[in-house]
Parts: structure tokens; sequence; C-alpha cells
């Protein structure tokens, strides 16, 4: 084995063993140093060769000035954002933060903290990481340079959770039409608001979910426009929804302005996240929107598309909008033109009880997304529209192979550590020369930060793969270093779900998709005519096949869709690792038997490990051990719980099950008549009166039918009722 490690140990640059390559064997150099300084990821070229990198380190000097240089940039640019999905942050540019001084105007302060020897606990980090730094008196010998990126980085996660904890304070306007053929929404919007915030608080109490409602009719209907401002008080807003009627309207389009600026201008935003979820089937008046009978086919009063547009991103709000007929789609094309791609529900349904359904789930949803977007707010990213924007032109085809040309390229990838200890160093990597495979032309995916690419693996008979690239060039975020950082990630994620799934008897096993380093080079002419090499970098993993890719819960402490063995497993890696690290942000695919996941984040005590998605001691504390409630997949493996000594927790746990048990004695959730008296396993929830069970499953022909509270598969359920009868889903 080689190892590339640093020369001076004052500073802590960590290091990666590699495995020799046959060139390397025969004698030959490796094209390549991996070495990582404590940002946790490294801005220079890396893809250098080992003797220039040797001789750089040779001269102390000149290797310090550097990477302080270095760090001190990364730290000023860094953001803690959501990991590297479809749907994660954008990466900062680095432009407008505070950069770390030069080591002439430093003076002598209290030195935090090597990165290997700092405090793991929460409640210091919070409390020296909010202090900002000051020069102390001149004269004294200045503190450690690592130590001081090292602050600036806990300082950092601590003005991050703070947005955090802002973000868990929602606004959601629900904007309706109400005329006459809308009864059916209206409806459903009076019924579901109590679900809405019941699903939302049962796995994230610590939302605070404010509702209003804005409904908009048509000209010479009396009232043409109504509101109720946000409110926690739900029972006041059921109210004032049923209070409403379906009327009006007479031709096609309807005042879409009227009730859009209603809701910009009458109501008070004043909470960080921000969500307007739009149901209507009808478009606004003007011919550029339809092509429908209308009244006024030149436009109806006095707003503007692009005033209102502009209205809805100047307050980030999030545009949201429920689809019931084809009639809106010109409307909604031409605002995309403004808000980038938005984000379309089918509520083509026409039961209430369907409506009902969807508008919880569409609902759930789109609070969980907002709130992921909102609290990845930076200075460098101030809108939460930049996490929409499309800069790429985007092909979901799967391309034809035989047209597409084969790329030759090295593979780099981690060996699993050898135990549980293991995973507190870095990882050994293995190189693989000689790869040959195939890359869309196009990306069929485009995500705040990368580009995603279909991919057919040559040199493993042809497997299909995906390719994931970040978007930002230059050295700083596409760079080797930056790859191997998140390749190590997703090794240790695998290897510590390979564990769980040791002790976990039963239930879905937990696999992470295995994620190498893909290097490929060549060669271009510049624009004086001079031939250089063109290098680009990949995360390569198997294509995900069969099912839909979804969120489970985020790094920013909020459970999308809940599912006790994951949680379980986040709280084992928490405990196996003796509070280490936490392994969260889980997202992927959900089979019968399994979860295969992806792009995990981890949350580490040592902030210079695992990339921007490391939100330190502090974020293990405040958004999962402050938080998780044990649950029956915890209990099973023995895990002890998290927050026993905490009052806090324990009265959070009391005020969970006090409110199952009231919820279980309320009204049915599909004719809100009879009381619920049907469970349903595995999940257990209580949701339906007898009559409504019988004719649901009923209506599935005696199949399977998933949870209306939580879309698990529902393999029986129970009826507690007089005759306690048991169902079971036929095999």
């Amino acid at each position: 084995m080689q190892r590339f490690t640093a020369l001076d140990t004052s500073r802590p640059i960590q290091s990666y063993r590699v495995a020799p390559s046959p060139s390397t064997a025969a004698g030959l150099a490796p094209s390549y140093s991996t070495r990582r300084d404590v940002s946790g990821y490294a801005p220079a070229p890396l893809v250098v060769d080992v003797s220039t990198s040797m001789r750089r380190m040779d001269d102390p000097r000149e290797r310090d000035r550097a990477a302080i240089d270095r760090l001190a940039a990364e730290v000023g640019a860094v953001s803690i954002s959501s990991s590297s999905s479809s749907a994660s942050s954008p990466s900062s540019s680095g432009t407008g933060v505070r950069m770390i001084p030069p080591p002439s105007s430093y003076s002598s302060r209290p030195q935090p903290a090597g990165p290997h020897h700092h405090s793991s606990s929460s409640t210091s980090a919070s409390s020296s990481s909010s202090t900002p730094f000051t020069p102390p008196r001149s004269g004294d010998r200045p503190p450690s340079r690592a130590s001081i990126v090292i602050s600036e980085r806990e300082a950092q996660i601590a003005r991050s959770l703070q947005v955090i904890k802002d973000a868990q304070m929602v606004d959601i306007c629900f904007l309706l039409d109400c005329t006459g053929s809308m009864e059916t929404y209206i409806d459903a919007t009076k019924h579901a608001i109590g679900r809405i915030i019941e699903s939302l608080k049962q796995h994230n109490a610590h939302l605070q979910v404010f509702a209003a409602f804005v409904g908009y009719r048509d000209h010479g209907d009396v009232p043409q426009h109504v509101s109720l401002d946000f409110t926690q008080d739900y029972e006041h807003f059921r109210q004032f929804v049923g209070s409403q009627r379906a009327f009006g309207g007479g031709d096609g389009p309807e005042d879409v302005f009227g009730g859009l600026h209603m809701a910009l201008s009458q109501l008070r935003w004043s909470h960080a996240t921000r969500i307007l979820l739009h149901l209507g089937d009808y478009p606004h008046h003007g011919r550029e929107y339809s092509s429908l009978p209308d009244d006024f086919p030149g436009g109806y009063g006095p707003h503007t598309e692009q005033k209102l547009m502009q209205d809805i991103m100047g307050k980030n709000i999030l545009y949201f909008f429920g689809k019931i007929t084809h009639n809106t789609d010109l409307m909604m094309s031409r605002f995309a033109t403004h808000l980038g791609p938005i984000p379309e529900y089918d509520f083509k349904q026409t039961d209430l009880a369907a409506v009902i359904d969807k508008l919880v789930s569409t609902s759930v949803a789109v609070v969980m997304e907002s709130m992921v977007m909102t609290s990845s707010l930076t200075p460098e990213a101030k809108s939460v529209y930049a996490f929409r924007k499309k800069e790429y032109k985007i092909c979901k085809v799967l391309p034809v192979w035989h047209d597409v040309s084969v790329h030759h390229g090295t593979m780099t990838s981690f060996n699993l550590p050898a135990s549980i200890e293991a995973v507190k160093a870095p990882l050994e990597a293995r190189k693989t020369e000689g790869l040959m495979f195939k890359r869309s032309y196009e990306p069929f995916d485009e995500g705040a930060d990368r580009l995603v690419f279909y991919g057919s693996n040559l040199s493993n008979r042809g497997q299909d793969i995906v390719l994931k690239e970040f978007k930002e060039k230059g050295h700083r975020v596409n760079s080797f270093e930056h790859y191997l950082v998140y390749a190590e990630l997703q090794t240790i994620a695998s290897y510590l779900a390979g564990e769980f799934n040791k002790v976990m008897h039963g239930g879905k096993k937990i696999v992470f998709l295995k994620s190498r380093v893909v290097y490929t080079k060549k060669q271009k002419q510049d624009e004086i005519g001079r031939t250089i090499q063109v290098k680009r970098y990949f995360m390569m993993e198997p294509l995900l096949k069969g099912a839909s890719f979804k969120r489970f819960n985020s790094n920013k402490g909020t459970i999308a869709e809940f599912h006790s063995t994951l949680e379980a497993f986040s709280h084992y890696t928490y405990a196996v690792t003796g509070g280490y690290l936490l392994v969260t942000d889980l997202q992927g695919a959900e089979f019968d038997d399994k979860f295969m996941l992806t792009d995990p984040a981890i949350t580490c005590q040592d902030v210079t490990r695992f990339g921007r998605t490391n939100m330190g001691a502090q974020g293990m504390s405040k958004l999962f051990v402050e938080t998780h409630v044990c649950n029956s997949a915890c209990r099973a493996i023995g895990l002890d719980p998290l927050t026993a000594t905490s009052k806090r927790a324990s009265s959070q746990a009391a005020a969970a099950t006090a409110a199952a048990a009231a919820a279980e004695r309320r009204e049915c959730f599909v004719c809100m008549d009879r009381p619920r008296a049907v469970r349903f396993r595995p999940c257990g929830h209580c949701v339906m009166c007898q009559e409504c069970a019988r004719s649901y499953f009923a209506g599935g022909g005696g199949g399977a039918r998933p949870c209306s509270q939580c879309n698990q598969t529902v393999r029986e359920y129970v009826m507690a009722g007089p005759d306690l009868e048991t169902f079971r889903r036929p095999a």
C-alpha cells in the first residue's frame, strides 16, 4: 500500500490509502494524490503528479501558505446543505462572505481544539461557534490556522441550524377557484385540514403550521373574493371553508389574478417557509391563456402576470398547482417562464374521499419539500427559486446505446471498513484502470448541485448505470477530491447498513448503492491552438429500476415518509459508533423486501469530514438526538432511548402518545361521521370505521391497498367492532 500524508503534523491533513494499480506495481508513479484538507474537501486541483505534489510539500512555507489560503477561501464559501441529489441545495459561490484574515492580522485568543480533539458536546459547540471571530491583543502568539478554520466552520453550522429552526415555521395558503364546478374540492379542503396537520406533526412534532384560505370567482359574482388570514385555529379554518359555496363562473375562465393578488397582498406572510397551493380547473381571462369561450378575451382586472410572478418570487413563496383539467396548461406554461418548473399534482379525482386523500398527501409533500429548500438558503442563495432553476436541456428518454460513443477512464472505489471503529479513519481507496462506458449526451435529471446522466458500463456486460456530475466547474467543487468525499461517505453508510441488517431480524433490509468515482480525460485545442487535456469526473452508481424515487427523511431533522426501519437505522448508526456519526438524509426506492438508498448525508463530530452536509455535533444533538422517538424497530434491536434523561423528549413522547390515542377516538377519515374502529397492520394506524374499511378493500378486489395515512401496504387489518373480524391480504 502507498500512503500520501502531510509532512507537517501541526496541520492536520488527513489522507487516503490507495491500493496499487497494475501500473504502480510495475514501478510507474500513480497519476494522482488524494490528500484531504481540514475543510472536508480541497479546492486546489488534486489530479497532479505525485512527484510534483511531494515537491510542494517539501517546502513548509509554500505548503502552509497555499493550504491556509485554500482553507480560508473554502470556509468562507461553504454552506450546510442537503445531500447532493435531485432535490438538494445549490453549491455556494464563495462571494460576499467574510474571509479569514491574513496571518499578520492575527493575535492571540483561547485556541479551539483541533479537528481530531475538539469537544463532541453539542452545548459547547453551539456556545463557542455562535461568537464571531474578533482579533485579540496584538503581540501574542497567533492561534493555529487550522483551529481558526474549524471555529469558523462550527460558527457556520450554528447559523445554518438557526435557518433550519426558522424553516420549521410554515405558512401555507390554499388558493381555490370557488365557482360552480369546484364544490368537491372546497369540501375536501374543509375535511382535509385536520388530517394534514396530524400527518405533518405525527413524526415532526417541532413543526408549526399556519393555514390560510383564499377563494376567487369571476366578474359579477358576489362575493368575488374571500379570504381567511393565517391561523393555527384549525377548527375555525374548517368552519370558514365549510361556509363557502361553489357558485358563479358563467364562461370558462375565472378571475385567477384577482385571487393571486389577494393571497399576496392581503395575507400576512410572516414565517420562513411560505407555500401557495393553488387548485383550479380554468385559467385566467385572455387569449394568451386559453381558446375557451371568454367574456373578456383581452384580459380582465388591473393585475398583470409579470407583477404577480415577481411578487411571488420577491416574497419567497413557493407556488404549487393542483391540476384538475387540461384547460390550465397554457397558463401554467406561462407562469413557468417566470418561476421555473412548477410542480403540478393530479387532482382529476371526482370522489370526495379520493380528493381528500390526494389533498392530504399533496399538502404533506409540498410542506416537506418547501422546508428542505427554505432551510438550505444561504447569504449567496437567498431565493428558494434558485433551487427550481433549470440550466440544462433535460432528456428523459433512454438513449440508443448503439449510436453513443465509448468513453475510457479510471475508476476509484473505497474498500468497506474492517470494523465499526475503522469508520473513524479515512478508508482505503482502490484504483481500477481500463474502464469502458457510454454516457448519454444530455442529462435526464438536474438537481441544484448535480446533473444525472444515463450510462452503460461496458466493462460489466453493459450494466445500466447513472453518472452524476457536479454542475459547478473549476477546482473548488468539481475536483477529484470532492467526488472522493461523497464516495467515501456512501461506502461508510453501506457498511453500517450491512451491520444493521445482521441485527435487524425480519422487516425490510437496507442497501446502499455502490458508488464509485470515474475519471476521464480527452485532448482538445484551446483558443490559441494549444493541445490541452480536459478532465471530467462522475459518481457512478447502478440505475434504480422498478420503483419511484423518494426522500424518506432529511439531514434537516424532518421525516417526509415515516418507516420505522429507516429511523431505527439512523439511531443505530449513532449508537454503534458511540455518538461519533449519524447517517441520515435517507432517499431512494422502496421494494417489497428492501430499501435501495443513495446519496445519504453523514453528520459527524469531526466537522472536517463528509463535506458540506456534515452538521457536526450541534446538528446531531438538535436535529436528531433531541427529536428522535424510539419505535418498535429500535426496541427490537435493543437500542436505548437517545433521550432517556431528557425531560423535553419525554414530554414530547408522552404528548405524541396522547395525541395518537385521541386521534383514534375521532371520526372516520373517509365518511367524517362514524368513529374509527379499524387498525391496519403492520403500520398500526386507526383511520376508518368498519363500513368504510369494508368498502375500501372491496373496491380493490380484495388485493393489496395502501394505508390512507402513511401509504404503507396493508398486510392485514383488524375490525375492532362487536364481531371482531380479522381480514388478511391474499398471498
